[in-house]
């Protein structure tokens, strides 16, 4: 939305309510819109609202590990209650790796700063690949906040931010909290240990609240805060439900491979294992003009026959993959290459004839992200490709290739696996993918070079 459209929806807005904000946000937004809350009142309002109108909207709320038992126990039971779809998410750094990289108690001796590493960045990085976030600020929190609009462009992340509960009084969401009998919690939890951030709060009263819904301060960060990962749903792994399948990168080169069938499907098959090295071999009676291409320059083999039962015996492969439209064809191919003990799998076949499955792959040089449903859903997995594609910046791949460098030449001073591990995982939670992604390579080399010499010297 252009600033002008912002300014005009948000003065239409000033008469909604919002259930009719958030169910505008939904249509507008779809599935680029994330809710963000601390559990706090306002937030558990807009959670119940939400049930009405985008019931798996991803919610994101901050889990340090040190919340009080009440707070867990609150959001154990909302999640449960209104089968939230919550995600987790963690400060880049860990407690102890900031105290070791900018000293004890960095929340009274530089707050900007400290807010920056446990919000700023991690607000930027969680946002990523959304248009808009919801928040639970509200004008009576405080004299700042006594104007905030219902939308606006955030400055940070530049991204649309929707405050649908802002002309709202605490006593008015009160009421709506004890109309729907919803459970709540009068307590700040802690977030952060004294060696990061300060103390942590003591249980609030009711009236506290308000600052906890609306978000940390600068000198005080709080779980109770508004905040964000690097681990957002758009950016952190997925973890696939147990389904008997082992996944494993296999190394190809100069390995015989069969691949049968010469069409579409083939053909990508194909490019995919000349790339890793494989010595392909095809059979089909047609191929693609790629295909042609690559047999009439040697890279790979063609018989252009139909394929016969025991066409595999004199080439005997190591993988098989069998990409023809009959299925007949396919399930002897399958049976040929379990005679010869080599894996096979059937493209659009049944599993049974399967030793393996291939997977969508993002590759981003040296990096390599595989996704798969276990046969489930392709087209699921095809839309989750094309999403982390977009989302998945060149600064990765940067950052792997300056640590495979270093891996390779690790300084003299990380004599021990336990302290080149512990500078490679410095290097990854430090700020270099951050300056990578805003574009300042220069800035990102620097400090990279510091954590270097700074591990030297320890």
């Amino acid at each position: 939305m252009q600033r002008q459209q912002i300014e005009t929806k948000t003065q239409e807005f000033e008469d909604a309510s919002p259930y009719e904000i958030l169910a505008w946000a939904s249509e507008s937004y779809g599935e680029r819109l994330a809710i963000v809350t601390s559990f706090q009142i306002t937030g558990i309002a807009t959670l119940h609202m939400l049930q009405g109108i985008a019931p798996r909207a991803p919610v994101l709320t901050l889990d340090t590990g040190l919340l009080f038992p009440e707070t867990q126990d609150l959001i154990a039971d909302l999640e449960r209650r209104l089968q939230l779809n919550l995600w987790r998410v963690k400060p880049r750094q860990t407690p102890r790796q900031q105290a070791r990289d900018y000293g004890d108690r960095l929340w009274e001796r530089n707050p900007d700063r400290c807010c920056h590493i446990r919000k700023t960045m991690p607000l930027r990085d969680a946002l990523a690949g959304y248009e808009a976030w919801v928040t639970g600020l509200r004008r009576d929190q405080s004299v700042s906040r006594a104007s905030t609009p219902i939308l606006s462009r955030d400055s940070r992340s530049d991204l649309v931010k929707i405050a649908p509960f802002a002309n709202w009084s605490e006593d008015r969401v009160w009421a709506y909290i004890r109309e729907h009998d919803l459970p709540t919690i009068n307590c700040a939890a802690p977030a952060i240990p004294a060696s990061a951030a300060g103390p942590a709060p003591a249980p609030a009263s009711k009236k506290e609240t308000r600052a906890a819904d609306a978000g940390p301060t600068a000198s005080r960060p709080s779980a109770a805060s508004t905040a964000f990962s690097a681990a957002s749903p758009r950016s952190r792994p997925l973890m696939a439900e147990p389904s008997g399948g082992y996944p494993i990168l296999l190394h190809l080169r100069n390995r015989q491979v069969a691949v049968i069938g010469g069409g579409r499907v083939g053909a990508r098959k194909v490019k995919h294992l000349v790339r890793a090295g494989a010595r392909v071999l095809l059979i089909s009676p047609q191929a693609s003009p790629e295909l042609q291409a690559l047999a009439a320059d040697g890279t790979i083999e063609w018989i252009a026959e139909s394929y016969r039962r025991d066409m595999l015996n004199d080439s005997m492969p190591v993988l098989v993959i069998a990409t023809t439209s009959d299925a007949r064809v396919n399930q002897t191919v399958a049976q040929d290459a379990h005679r010869i003990r080599a894996l096979c799998n059937v493209a659009n076949g049944s599993s049974d004839d399967s030793d393996f499955s291939n997977m969508a792959l993002i590759e981003k040089p040296p990096l390599t992200i595989a996704l798969s449903s276990n046969g489930q859903s392709p087209a699921l997995v095809r839309q989750l490709k094309r999403q982390l594609s977009h989302e998945l910046g060149d600064e990765y791949a940067i950052l792997a290739r300056w640590l495979g460098k270093l891996r390779a030449q690790p300084p003299e001073s990380c004599r021990s696996q336990a302290d080149r591990q512990s500078l490679y995982e410095d290097l990854v939670a430090s700020e270099v993918l951050a300056l990578l992604r805003a574009g300042e390579r220069d800035q990102a080399q620097r400090v990279f070079r510091q954590i270097l010499l700074k591990g030297a010297a320890e």
